[in-house]
């Protein structure tokens, strides 16, 4: 059978394996085009003046036009690292042909159903955009400032006492090819406060810190929101950030209140995308706070825990987008 669902993606790709385990299961055709297999086993032969575009997976000894799919699950796709042989500038020309094929790939299947979009995930992914569309929306945020300069976070922390400081985007520090170290949100204190000046070319992202009961991870696929309370308050490592515990912290279905729910309903609609993982605190007073969207969040280890069914929800968007895409 011909697969028509393609899952871009690289092979550490932990979420895919859960999609691929249940496509396989319910015999949903589909195909898993790891990036950094090009040139280590997977062929490109793009004809573009006769407009094919095949894969050549000596793995599987498949032959695929990319055109012939009709949904398109966008997760984790990598660039494989340059061959050492390559000097550093070659290295360079190596990553930029890579990378300038696979957003060719991206363009040519622009008609397909996508779940999501490239390019709706990397604008959604601008958080100081998100948090200025989620005020508009209507949700609580916290006081926010982006400044390289001390006066306005000296003022921020003379208002509230205590203030974050978090990453603009992800907050990983590369060594070469490899992550080093996480920037994780962490409490401005008096050392924080007077390194400012000394950092005033680098545009800093600080917040009012909000006293929290639970941190919130809201998924959304289509139309249906899946929410989970994250108990971080019970270990004084994860209090400020959840994700700063290598231990698995307990978690708790919740329904959220239909004004909640719809508010992240509609900021998905507003990005464009069919899925998210959302980032709320419920505070103290039972208020929920907006913090941030990822447009291409892990959701596994929520439906491992709490059961929900979202892998199934993926798989029946993605179904019904290739539908749909077809008839079209």
């Amino acid at each position: 059978m011909t697969p028509s669902i393609l899952i871009i993606t690289s092979k550490e790709d932990f979420s895919v394996d859960y999609i691929v385990n249940k496509l396989n299961s319910q015999k949903i055709p589909y195909y898993r085009f790891n990036t950094e297999d090009i040139g280590r086993g997977l062929d490109i032969e793009f004809l573009i003046s006769e407009n094919s575009f095949i894969l050549h997976d000596k793995y599987k000894n498949l032959s695929l036009n990319l055109l012939s799919f009709s949904a398109v699950y966008y997760r984790r796709p990598v660039i494989a690292p340059f061959p050492r042989s390559l000097t550093t500038e070659e290295g360079v020309y190596f990553y930029n042909e890579h990378y300038t094929l696979l957003e060719f790939i991206y363009h040519l299947l622009q008609n397909q159903f996508w779940l999501n979009d490239v390019y709706d995930i990397r604008f959604a992914e601008n958080k100081p955009y998100q948090l200025m569309l989620a005020q508009n929306i209507g949700f609580r945020i916290p006081e926010s400032i982006i400044s390289n300069i001390s006066r306005p976070v000296r003022s921020l922390h003379a208002k509230y006492s205590n203030i974050i400081f978090k990453p603009l985007k992800m907050g990983l520090i590369k060594d070469g090819e490899k992550f080093s170290s996480v920037l994780f949100t962490t409490r401005v204190d008096n050392i924080f406060l007077e390194a400012l000046d000394s950092i005033v070319s680098l545009p800093t992202y600080f917040q009012q810190e909000i006293r929290k009961k639970y941190d919130v991870r809201v998924t959304v696929v289509g139309q249906e929101v899946f929410a989970a309370f994250i108990c971080s308050q019970e270990k004084v490592e994860s209090q400020l950030d959840w994700r700063r515990t290598k231990q698995l912290l307990p978690h708790k279905q919740v329904k959220l209140p239909l004004e909640i729910e719809q508010k992240c309903l509609t900021l998905c609609k507003e990005l464009n995308l069919q899925f998210a993982a959302i980032d709320l605190i419920y505070d103290l007073l039972g208020n929920y706070w907006f913090l941030e969207v990822n447009p291409n969040g892990q959701w596994v280890w929520i439906e491992q825990l709490l059961g929900y069914p979202i892998s199934d929800r993926i798989i029946k968007i993605l179904c019904e987008g290739k539908r749909n895409a077809e008839a079209n």
